[in-house]
């Protein structure tokens, strides 16, 4: 007998898609999932989706029309985990970088 594991990776792009996103999970139920992109203030609502918490990693404030949005990866598992551990490569996360399109220099 064999076990397997569903894995959803996705750049969800903020929250410009969640009307198909959500009916996606809904249908789906992916055992772990990892978002790009991803808003802090939708991290409640895939939680509630998905049924699990979510582990967030902020990268950077993107533009918006009132103030700027925190965004970042998430990942969310109903499977248990042991411990989360977070690596920058650049920066600490701490200090978020202003997003502008087009420009590379934002998570260099």
């Amino acid at each position: 007998m064999s076990t397997s594991i569903s894995i959803l990776d996705l750049n969800i792009e903020r929250s410009k898609h969640l009307d198909v996103i959500i009916p996606f999970l809904k249908e789906t139920l992916p055992d772990v999932v990892c978002f790009q992109e991803l808003c802090k203030e939708d991290i409640s609502l895939f939680e509630d989706v998905l049924n699990t918490k979510c582990y967030f990693v902020p990268k950077a404030l993107h533009p918006d029309k009132d103030e700027p949005k925190i965004i970042g990866l998430g990942i969310f598992s109903r499977l248990p985990a042991k411990n989360f551990v977070t690596e920058y490569y650049y920066g600490n996360g701490k200090e978020l970088k202003l997003f502008t399109p087009g420009r590379t220099e934002n998570f260099h």
